[in-house]
């Protein structure tokens, strides 16, 4: 005959490779806490990316606004 099962407890990855052996409520706790850091880190995460992603945008239509600028420099030329 097998032991009865005990879920008293659980084991949760705390990070780092440590486990910790928590009570149910417990290891719900860590888990709401835990959740609400990396919800928080996404959110730094997503702001970060967008500044990003407008400086990107920005120094493309800089590139874009020299290579039309040294066009129009050359058809000039041709005029002379």
């Amino acid at each position: 005959m097998l032991g009865s099962e005990d879920t008293k407890y659980i084991y949760v990855n705390i990070g780092f490779g440590f486990h910790a052996q928590l009570t149910l409520n417990e290891a719900l706790v860590f888990i709401k806490k835990k959740e609400t850091h990396l919800q928080k880190l996404a959110d730094v995460y997503t702001e970060k990316a967008s500044k990003i992603r407008a400086h990107i945008k920005l120094v493309l239509e800089a590139m874009a606004e020299i290579m039309n600028l040294g066009n129009t420099s050359q058809s000039r030329n041709l005029d002379i």
